[in-house]
């Protein structure tokens, strides 16, 4: 079974709304994951963590060295040395760094050595000092380096990752975005056809319910509320009446003085007809010159002086009539009651025809 265009219409504007919002997602991801990946690697905030252990490391051995190569002998400061050393073997007994440097072990080495000869007290040489540090120092900076550089390849990897990254984040933002709007356009474009096709049903729906001439509802429409209202009035009760006029002498009107003047002519008398009816009541081309009133929920008192109202209206038109009644144009009617003439439609429009005969055959410009 065809879904009906409205749920087709609907579903084009929902892509279009999801690929909008597949694409804040992408922009999204990426301000929170790429843009802090970089940051990680290239801004340095100067913070003690941020640095090396081995670049630590570095900076406590020379420290120490330079404090065993200018402090007094007599004096020395062998604990605190020996602290600022028991913190650089911590720093350096690393397993990455044991497993990829060969000097690592060695460097541990001549830290315990160093460590030994100040626990004894004993003065330490300058040479013994320089000759036990500057080998730790070398390969510390050789691991500093070492990490420096594997660093900076790893963040020119991410680097070229997240420009990759990018580049199809853009590409999906690109067709996310012109998916969007292709949806949207079919979605508009859908609208714009479903509103079109609307409207030409609301005219073809009113071009058959009403007549073209007059803008009045036609005898098809009359049909249809009249069933309407025998059902309403067998269901409730409810009373209506039915009013049939006729135009006195309009073939004539039509012969004088033209078919064009005879349509604005029916259609001034429509309009005063019209003006003559309450809310609800209800105003139909019968037929030629033949007009009908469907009279809601009127009984026969009412039904007859709406019915004489409308012929009076028709009068005080004074449309000239070379051979009508009086030298104007006038109308006869005749009224039938569902009451009457019994709850169906062939036999109420059969009363009030019957009655509007009698008003012709007696002398028209009048009510039966």
């Amino acid at each position: 079974m065809k879904s009906p265009r409205w749920r087709r219409h609907i579903s084009w504007l929902w892509l279009s709304i999801l690929c909008f919002a597949l694409l804040f997602a992408v922009l999204s991801y990426e301000a929170g994951w790429g843009q802090p990946q970089v940051s990680r690697y290239f801004n340095n905030t100067g913070k003690l963590t941020d640095k090396q252990l081995a670049t630590r490391a570095r900076e406590r051995l020379q420290n120490s060295l330079e404090t065993l190569l200018t402090e007094n002998p007599q004096h020395p400061h062998y604990p605190a040395i020996s602290q600022q050393l028991n913190i650089v073997y911590g720093l350096l007994n690393v397993p990455l760094y044991l497993d990829e440097y060969p000097c690592a072990q060695g460097t541990l080495d001549r830290l315990d050595r160093l460590d030994r000869t100040l626990a004894t007290g004993a003065p330490v040489s300058h040479e013994l000092a320089a000759s036990l540090l500057l080998p730790v120092i070398q390969c510390v900076s050789d691991i500093e380096a070492g990490q420096e550089a594997k660093r900076t390849r790893v963040a020119l990897m991410l680097l070229e990752e997240i420009e990759n990254n990018r580049r199809m984040l853009l590409w999906w933002a690109l067709a996310g975005c012109l998916a969007g709007f292709g949806f949207w356009a079919l979605h508009e474009s859908q609208r714009r056809a479903y509103t079109r096709d609307l409207h030409d049903k609301l005219e073809w729906m009113h071009r058959a319910s009403h007549d073209p001439l007059t803008g009045i509802l036609n005898r098809r429409a009359l049909d249809q509320d009249l069933r309407a209202a025998i059902a309403e009035y067998r269901a409730h009760g409810q009373l209506f009446s039915l009013v049939l006029c006729d135009i006195d002498y309009f073939k004539q009107y039509n012969d004088a003085l033209g078919h064009p003047q005879g349509d604005r002519a029916l259609k001034d008398v429509v309009n005063a007809i019209a003006g003559a009816l309450r809310p609800g009541d209800t105003l139909y081309r019968y037929g030629g010159e033949e007009i009908a009133i469907l009279l809601a929920g009127a009984d026969r008192e009412q039904g007859q002086r709406i019915a004489e109202r409308v012929l009076e209206r028709v009068r005080a038109l004074g449309i000239a009539h070379p051979e009508g009644i009086g030298g104007i144009l006038t109308a006869s009617a005749g009224i039938a009651l569902v009451s009457d003439s019994g709850p169906d439609a062939e036999a109420i429009i059969a009363m009030a025809d019957r009655q509007l005969y009698q008003a012709k055959q007696s002398g028209r410009d009048q009510l039966f």
